[in-house]
């Protein structure tokens, strides 16, 4: 840990703790309880996530701080309450989710910072939306099913990717169309087909585009995430691009031959740019 972050932390006052995968609803609510001088602790775990490590801090303005969770599993509560002092000997205020355990086989709640902790703990009951409750969980559901609406009604947004664009097999440039593809790792993926998107390259503004995830069954038979662009768009060697998935338009499958496909992807298009007229995320 940098000197600079602990001289950082040592101003700290007031932290929320948590995974918080996907900065959804329920977390942005959480995080508002959270005042001057508060920082968002944020546990890691291994698993593929909505917004892996520091792509959580693009959907909050607080500063974010990160611990790995292999180091905490095994810690008892008070070792636990003993780390956190020792990170933020500042700190009088702890904000949590309902649901927070924490510690060795995670056999420590809430009833127990409020028992020991000396500040104050604040325990935010379950957020619901329609009756039910907002977790990351749900929404991955969603997302393994290609409800990309009722995905963003429990995230507050859009869901989008985010990675590196990476050299292609060279066919759709020749044979069928124009296309980036993405090295996303770490992040949690939609269901495997054809959506209407969005997709900003480097930062710049968001373009219309239609994206692909899966399996290239008519072709090479490797896994890719391939987006083309649906406005005009310049090669710029580029290096990253951000995608948000709009609307699940089909799902993957074979092709007789490369015709067929070329054809099926101007259905695409087509189909990609009903899906997204009259929407601007500029």
């Amino acid at each position: 840990m940098s000197r600079n972050l602990q001289n950082f932390m040592q101003n700290i006052t007031q932290i929320a703790i948590g995974n918080f995968d996907g900065i959804h609803k329920a977390h942005q609510v959480l995080i508002k309880k959270l005042s001057e001088n508060g920082a968002v602790v944020v546990i890691l775990n291994e698993n593929k996530n909505l917004t892996p490590y520091k792509f959580r801090e693009n959907f909050s303005n607080l500063p974010f701080i990160y611990f790995e969770l292999n180091t905490l599993r095994n810690l008892s509560g008070g070792e636990f309450l003993d780390f956190l002092s020792e990170k933020f000997p500042h700190l009088n205020k702890i904000v949590v989710g309902y649901d927070f355990r924490f510690g060795k086989d995670r056999a420590f709640d809430t009833n127990f910072l409020r028992k020991n902790f000396s500040g104050e703990v604040y325990v935010m009951p379950e957020f619901k939306i329609e009756g039910i409750g907002v977790h990351s969980s749900l929404i991955k559901d969603f997302l393994d099913k290609g409800e990309l609406e009722n995905a963003k009604k429990f995230l507050g947004r859009d869901y989008e990717i985010s990675g590196e664009i990476v050299k292609g097999q060279g066919l759709g440039k020749v044979s069928l169309v124009a296309t980036l593809n993405i090295l996303a790792d770490n992040f949690y993926l939609p269901k495997n087909g054809v959506y209407s998107s969005f997709c900003s390259l480097d930062n710049s503004a968001w373009q219309k585009s239609v994206s692909f995830i899966g399996v290239r069954e008519s072709t090479d038979g490797n896994f890719a995430i391939e987006t083309h662009i649906l406005e005009n768009f310049s090669d710029k060697n580029y290096k990253n691009c951000r995608i948000k998935f709009i609307k699940f338009l089909r799902e993957n499958r074979k092709f007789s031959d490369l015709n067929a496909l070329k054809s099926q992807i101007s259905e695409d298009i087509q189909n990609a740019e009903i899906s997204l007229k009259g929407k601007n995320e500029r």
